[in-house]
C-alpha cells in the first residue's frame, strides 16, 4: 500500500508540473508569441523525466526485494530465492557452466515435476544442444549474426515450467555472435516448440 501512495504521489505532483506548463505555455503564446511546438517538447521532456524515474524507482525495488527474499535450502537446487510470485536459483550446472539461473515464474519453491526436468535437462543435455544449433541454423542461415556450427553456447536461464515434465525455457547466448542480445528455446514434453531471439 505504501509504496502505491508513493506512486500515486509521484503521479499528482507530475499532473501539477504539466498543468503548470500548459498554463505557462498558454501565457508564452498569448503573450510572446513563442510557439505551441515548445510547449509539447516541454510535456514531452517531463513526462520522459517522469517515466525514467518511475521505471528507475521500480527496478531499484525489485532489486531490494530480490537482495531481502528469504530463501530456502533445496536438496537439488541449492539457495532457492523466495520471490513474491517465483522462485530462483543461481547455481553451476554440469555440463553448462557457473552462474546459471535456475528460476520458475509461478510458485516460490521448486515442485517435484521442475526437479524431474531439471534432471531430464542434465541427462539431454548434449541432444538439446544439438537442437539449438539446428534451430541457430534455421535462424540464420546466411550466417549473417552466429557464427557456423560448431559454436559455443552458453546457456545462462533455465526457466521451469511448474507442473508440466520436459517443458522449460533455455536462455543462452551465442560466443562470437554479431547480436548484443541472447536466445531464447523453449521447449514442452521435451520437444523444441519456439525460437526466438531476445530482440
Amino acid at each position: 500500500m505504501k509504496g502505491f501512495l508513493v506512486e500515486l504521489g509521484v503521479f499528482l505532483v507530475l499532473a501539477i508540473i504539466l498543468a503548470i506548463i500548459v498554463w505557462l505555455s498558454m501565457l508564452m503564446d498569448s503573450h510572446l508569441g513563442v510557439p505551441a511546438m515548445l510547449t509539447g517538447v516541454l510535456i514531452v521532456g517531463v513526462l520522459l523525466a517522469a517515466a525514467h524515474c518511475l521505471i528507475s524507482r521500480r527496478n531499484a525495488k525489485e532489486e531490494r526485494d530480490r537482495q531481502n527474499a528469504p530463501t530456502i535450502l533445496h536438496p537439488v537446487f541449492g539457495k532457492v530465492k523466495q520471490l513474491k510470485d517465483c522462485w530462483e536459483a543461481k547455481m553451476a550446472v554440469p555440463g553448462i557452466g557457473e552462474g546459471v539461473l535456475v528460476a520458475s515464474y509461478e510458485g516460490t519453491a521448486p515442485t517435484e515435476a521442475q526437479v524431474a526436468t531439471f534432471c531430464w535437462i542434465h541427462k539431454n543435455l548434449p541432444a538439446l544442444k544439438e537442437e539449438l544449433e539446428e534451430a541457430l541454423d534455421a535462424f540464420d542461415p546466411k550466417r549473417e549474426c552466429v557464427p557456423p556450427q560448431p559454436r559455443t553456447i552458453d546457456i545462462d536461464l533455465i526457466s521451469l515450467d511448474q507442473n508440466r515434465l520436459n517443458s522449460f525455457d533455455l536462455g543462452f547466448e551465442v560466443e562470437g555472435a554479431k547480436t548484443d542480445w541472447g536466445f531464447t528455446a523453449t521447449f514442452l514434453d521435451g520437444k523444441l516448440e519456439d525460437f526466438s531471439d531476445n530482440h
